[in-house]
């Protein structure tokens, strides 16, 4: 019979054991992480139907793009004058003046999700973090908007001394306050000076706003982002390079280690290891962490290009084309003169415009003779 002292002498020794090869913290800068960040939006006219735009352009989403970085770099921030870059991207849609390249100005990882050609949908994309660089910040413009996005500032991913294993948020419209347009398709009409980046408030927006709806307090989200831990990457420190894969988080087996008789000198090897435990072993230069970094971001990379290579090309269903559609005739109108020969008028409205090569719409205006009183005549001419 074990004793409660024995086995406490065997508790201690192993956390002691397991200290001594466990993974490093998220905030060191021995750990890294791979994210998969999902854009779901809610654009729909049920939710938002005051100016829903339906058509050149209907309601879509320019790409998502964001930065994995640290507390140095801000992409965005509420509050604070749009940058140049941001105001090029909340105009247009355009990201190549967006602050922040990749390993440059504190951010680790510069990334970009495709389009969503409707109001609602979803895009994906991957990115990474690490112990130096935690955070993350994504942006999306509404299309069509003045200076409309959406977007999240410096999102923590390092919460105690592990990664998020998941985080969802939700998105609410942003004005980034260098366009004067209160309707989606308004005209171009540049604020000068330049204000601040605010969210969209209902009750602060005058009548006729895309985005005016006095009867509720607050606009209802109108996008949420969903952050997803997809691969973990620690680095062991030891006279033994060690790989140990990810078992404090998401319920995974217990750590399977894998040892290197390498020798070491004073300095110790850095080993990255991916999850799975079956891809190859990654031996890198001894104490070269961007080294360690930049080729766990290539090698994911290749494998995701592999993957979507593979993957048949999806072809979208071609819509098939609309007719013009008008209502029905009105009545028709008044005669134009109250006596003596006159014209009447009668119209009819188009309910939807052609589209895809339709049918163009029919006559909208219908005119025809009409007849009143025979006039009184007003002078008589003699005979003589």
């Amino acid at each position: 019979m074990w004793s409660p002292l024995l086995l406490l002498l065997l508790l201690t020794l192993a956390c002691a054991a397991w200290c001594r090869v466990g993974a490093a913290p998220c905030s060191s800068s021995l750990s890294a992480a791979a994210y998969r960040v999902q854009l779901r939006t809610a654009w729909t006219r049920e939710s938002f139907p005051q100016h829903y735009p339906e058509w050149r352009p209907p309601a879509q989403w320019s790409p998502l793009v964001g930065r994995s970085h640290d507390s140095s770099f801000v992409l965005f921030r509420v509050g604070l004058v749009a940058s140049a870059g941001l105001k090029l991207f909340a105009e247009t849609g355009r990201d190549e003046g967006l602050d922040g390249t990749q390993g440059e100005r504190g951010v680790l990882d510069a990334f970009r999700a495709t389009a969503i050609s409707a109001g609602a949908g979803s895009t994906t994309t991957a990115f990474f973090v690490d112990g130096n660089h935690t955070k993350v910040s994504v942006i999306s413009r509404l299309v069509p908007s003045p200076d409309w996005f959406v977007g999240l500032d410096s999102i923590e991913l390092c919460s105690g001394e592990h990664w998020l294993p998941s985080l969802t948020i939700e998105g609410h419209v942003l004005d980034a306050g260098t366009n004067n347009g209160l309707t989606f398709t308004a005209p171009k009409w540049a604020t000068h000076p330049q204000g601040k980046v605010l969210p969209l408030e209902s009750g602060l927006l005058p009548p006729g706003a895309s985005f005016h709806y006095p009867h509720i307090e607050k606009l209802p989200p109108i996008a949420s982002f969903h952050f997803t831990k997809v691969r973990e990457y620690r680095v062991v420190d030891d006279q033994r390079s060690e790989v140990m894969p990810d078992q404090q988080l998401d319920g995974l087996q217990p750590a399977v280690k894998q040892s290197a008789n390498k020798s070491v000198n004073s300095s110790v090897s850095s080993v990255f290891r991916s999850l799975p435990p079956a891809s190859p072993q990654l031996l890198l230069p001894r104490g070269d962490k961007d080294a360690i970094v930049n080729s766990i971001v290539d090698k994911y990379r290749r494998r995701d290009g592999r993957k979507l290579a593979q993957r048949p090309a999806a072809t979208k269903p071609r819509r098939p084309p609309r007719d013009c559609r008008v209502s029905h005739w009105a009545a028709w109108g008044p005669c134009s003169k109250t006596c003596g020969i006159g014209e009447t008028r009668r119209v009819r409205q188009v309910v939807k415009p052609a589209r895809r090569g339709g049918n163009p719409c029919p006559l909208l205006h219908q005119s025809k003779w009409c007849a009143a009183e025979p006039c009184a005549a007003f002078f008589r001419w003699s005979s003589t």
